[in-house]
């Protein structure tokens, strides 16, 4: 994900200079993201979109001819007016939408370095958590906070390797299918 304009125009640039074709996007493109603004109450987010249609059928030519698009948080509603939407929710419903056409593997590239069994040792990051794992930690406490959004779902052969913040996305995601959800 990038800004639309000039962030991921150059972030499409970086990806060219590592022998990757890659292509600017947002989700007001092609009519790709349709969103609603989201309702003004309990609280006003201003021009916030939620998602209501994901259409991946003019970037499956792209991604066939090995195009990797750079997306943006920025989508529409329909009616003219751009929506900002949150970058991981994208991420995911793009995700959710190719896996019928493609083996996907949802990448969460975040701040921090991943799943820490103690917050403040970066030491103890998990290189990767399967839901068994998971369920293990969870039950030692371990694992608390932002994490435990992500409730055991039945997907053993599926593999999670999220941030704390992408949990339930990452969850949203194993739930519809998609076989790998990383933090990079």
């Amino acid at each position: 994900m990038g800004y639309a304009g000039g962030y991921n125009t150059r972030l499409g640039a970086q990806l060219q200079g590592r022998c990757l074709t890659a292509r600017g996007r947002c989700g007001a493109d092609l009519d790709l993201i349709r969103c609603r603004k989201r309702a003004p109450q309990p609280v006003d987010y201003g021009w916030v979109g939620d998602i209501e249609a994901v259409e991946v059928g003019a970037l499956l030519p792209l991604l066939r001819a090995g195009i990797c698009p750079v997306f943006s948080a920025i989508t529409h509603d329909g009616q003219g007016q751009l929506l900002n939407t949150n970058a991981d929710t994208i991420a995911t419903q793009l995700a959710i939408a190719l896996a019928p056409h493609f083996a996907v593997d949802l990448r969460y590239c975040l701040e921090l370095p991943g799943v820490l069994v103690e917050v403040d040792q970066p030491e103890s990051q998990l290189a990767r958590l399967n839901q068994s794992d998971y369920r293990d930690l969870l039950r030692s406490g371990q694992i608390k906070g932002g994490i435990t959004v992500m409730p055991a779902s039945g997907h053993a052969d599926h593999v999670v390797d999220l941030h704390l913040a992408a949990g339930a996305h990452a969850q949203t995601a194993l739930d519809a299918g998609i076989k790998v959800a990383r933090h990079c």
